[in-house]
């Protein structure tokens, strides 16, 4: 047999008996596997401290694994997880890149780790872990560019807008794993941009509608930079652009329950390109960019204006309310969100 799959059936065993709480023999399959890096994994579970060593040491080491013990409230099946990875470079030069941002391509896993639903591990993600800059960041782009094949393409090949999209239609999985590479870097670097940056206004946007407008504030900086550096539909930058585009204005209603924020940004996003009359007639970059720009200025105003407020929790409560304002009656506009793209 395999020796990698071997090891990961030993640590399946070792998964489903923590979960059942019975660490010893959790620790006994541990030992089983016979990689030496395993022993955070057991001090983990005997001192609670295997994961922070493991977070803290990963970035010198250059890793090729992950591994720890999860507590998650939004992917409660992360317990004890392992998973083998490569790393997918991105191919676009990057005035800022994340040495502790690792885009990756995930291989043998555990069942919890595997769930196609956990496309990215964060520190805060470990148990008992207070995330510190230096920890990494783990993005499985295989699994978004799995997502993008079966729920974006099959749309963008139906719509009238199909022939804008060509470029990114025509290519293959491995392709769009770099294309997801690239958007990763844009996106965290554009999160540290604007009035109200990630991390440090993370409380103020940790509600569905403010996290809506921060991921569609980042992803619509990402959009801008991309066709601005090329408009050469072969490029790297034009098809990253693209890519996101794709993402952001249809994908997430369509596998998210429609209050998540991922989901309330393409409301958003959709409701104002809408407003502004970016669908009438053909679809271009000049147009998309012109109507980006007036976006980003709203969302601005937004975020300055609630800043005046003085205090964090007025603060919070104020852009919730202009991005509430913005939207109306979110059912109301999930119907016209649906009902428009169902004609097109």
């Amino acid at each position: 047999m395999d020796l990698k799959i071997q090891n990961i059936q030993f640590l399946e065993k070792a998964r489903a008996e923590f979960i059942n709480c019975n660490y010893q023999n959790a620790i006994d399959a541990i030992n089983l596997v016979g990689e030496e890096d395993l022993h955070l994994l057991i001090s983990e579970i005997q001192n609670g401290d295997g994961n922070l060593i493991y977070l803290s040491t990963h970035t010198q080491s250059g890793n090729k694994k992950i591994f720890g013990v999860f507590s998650c409230t939004y992917h409660p099946d992360l317990k004890l997880e392992y998973s083998n990875i490569e790393d997918v470079a991105p191919t676009i030069k990057l005035d800022k890149s994340f040495k502790n941002i690792r885009t990756v391509r995930q291989l043998e896993s555990t069942l919890g780790i595997l769930n196609e639903q956990v496309v990215a591990i964060f520190p805060e993600n470990f148990r008992s872990v207070r995330p510190e800059p230096n920890h990494p960041v783990f993005f499985f782009v295989n699994k978004f560019s799995k997502r993008h094949l079966r729920y974006t393409r099959p749309f963008l090949e139906r719509f009238m807008f199909s022939e804008f999209f060509k470029p990114l239609v025509n290519l293959p999985e491995w392709r769009i794993d770099q294309l997801v590479a690239n958007w990763v870097n844009f996106h965290e670097a554009s999160h540290r941009l604007g009035p109200m940056p990630i991390p440090d206004y993370l409380f103020e946007k940790s509600n569905s509608f403010t996290a809506g407008i921060e991921e569609l504030r980042a992803d619509l900086n990402t959009i801008n930079t991309c066709f601005n550096m090329s408009h050469d539909e072969k490029s790297e930058e034009y098809l990253t652009g693209l890519y996101v585009l794709s993402e952001r204005l249809l994908a997430y209603p369509i596998f998210r329950d429609q209050k998540n924020f991922d989901a309330i940004s393409s409301l958003i996003f959709w409701k104002f390109l809408n407003e502004k009359k970016t669908f009438n007639g053909p679809l271009n970059v000049k147009k998309i960019l012109l109507s980006i720009n007036e976006l980003l200025q709203m969302i601005t105003q937004m975020e300055k204006k609630s800043l005046e407020e003085g205090n964090r929790e007025k603060t919070k409560s104020y852009l919730r309310k202009a991005v509430s304002n913005f939207i109306g009656n979110i059912d109301k506009e999930y119907l016209k969100y649906n009902s428009f793209w169902s004609h097109v």
